[in-house]
């Protein structure tokens, strides 16, 4: 997630983060503009009308909530959920 944090502010990317608190001061150091502590707040909620999620933990799909629409999720999970990428398509995402 941290490469995925610095090349997205190389390419001019508003960067919210999601880690733990003890990692605030090094993801903000990365360039993320918005951290949130996923283990005190539900990012669903606090995110909204994202235009990229990269997903490397799993998150496929809580993260669908705070993409807006067109918007893009990119997962390096091995064991990609294949309902919920056909589920994608159809929504045209």
């Amino acid at each position: 997630g941290h490469f995925a944090v610095q090349v997205a502010k190389a390419h001019g990317a508003h960067v919210t983060a999601l880690t733990s608190a003890a990692n605030h001061e090094f993801v903000t150091a990365l360039g993320a503009d918005e951290v949130i502590d996923y283990r005190t707040t539900d990012y669903t909620e606090a995110a909204t009308d994202v235009d990229v999620v990269f997903d490397s933990s799993s998150e496929g799909e809580r993260a669908l909530h705070v993409l807006k629409p067109g918007g893009t999720l990119v997962s390096i999970m091995e064991h990609w959920n294949t309902e919920l990428a056909a589920r994608i398509e159809n929504e045209g995402r």
